[in-house]
């Protein structure tokens, strides 16, 4: 009796020890457990933010030397171009002004008169006279009063064989009753260029040996001495 009476005291014992180490067993267990899932949880975490903070950095990493190169780098190289390369002053042409003077030297026997008339000694009459009448004699060098071109050389009843000469400012002038004409249309005459000899106006025929010389401004009649003046 005695013997069994130790033997249960000492199971209590035995059982008593066994629970406890039990409990901390389990107690072990569960702070393993939670120590596992908070651990996997921050590495979660940080596998997933990483990509979120990479692509930003390197693109701005990549944005900023763009920039430069875009903004400052031609810049600085048009600088030294613009320094390396010579100064050259342009040239600005400016066009020569027309010189006018008079075909021949002589007096001036009939001058322009648009309104005013004049008595003409071949048909006894009064009438107007678009030109001027320079007093020559026949077979006198008649020379272009200007730089232009020739535009036609025509025959009439009036005016004998006439010769006009287009200038720049839209000027044209007529020399009338020409022989031995020196020039055909199209050609290009300089001032003081012999064109011609001087005549016989038919329609004036009654006067002084003379050149009978028109000119038109835009196509209205002007006398040879204002634009000489």
């Amino acid at each position: 009796m005695i013997f069994l009476k130790y033997s249960e005291n000492y199971s209590k014992r035995k059982f008593k020890g066994s629970k406890f180490y039990i409990v901390v067993a389990c107690c072990l267990a569960i702070l393993g457990t939670a120590s596992w899932f908070a651990v996997s949880n921050f590495n979660d975490n940080s596998v997933e933010s990483v990509p979120e903070e990479t692509p930003s950095k390197i693109e701005y990493q990549d944005e900023t030397p763009s920039y430069t190169e875009s903004e400052e780098e031609p810049q600085q190289q048009t600088a030294e171009k613009v320094e390396s390369e010579p100064y050259v002053q342009s040239e600005v042409q400016i066009e020569k002004p027309l010189t006018f003077t008079m075909p021949v030297e002589g007096e001036i026997i009939k001058d322009f008169s648009r309104t005013n008339l004049q008595f003409s000694k071949t048909y006894s009459d009064m009438r107007l006279h678009t030109g001027i009448d320079i007093a020559c004699k026949e077979s006198t060098a008649v020379s272009s009063v200007s730089d232009g071109k020739v535009a036609a050389i025509d025959e009439t009843a009036d005016f004998g064989t006439t010769v006009t000469i287009d200038h720049s400012g839209n000027i044209r002038v007529k020399y009338s009753a020409l022989k031995d004409v020196k020039v055909k249309a199209g050609d290009k005459v300089s001032v003081g260029d012999i064109i011609g000899l001087s005549g016989t106006v038919p329609s004036e025929c009654d006067d002084k040996p003379h050149i009978h010389i028109e000119v038109l401004k835009e196509g209205i009649a002007v006398s040879l001495i204002e634009l000489i003046k």
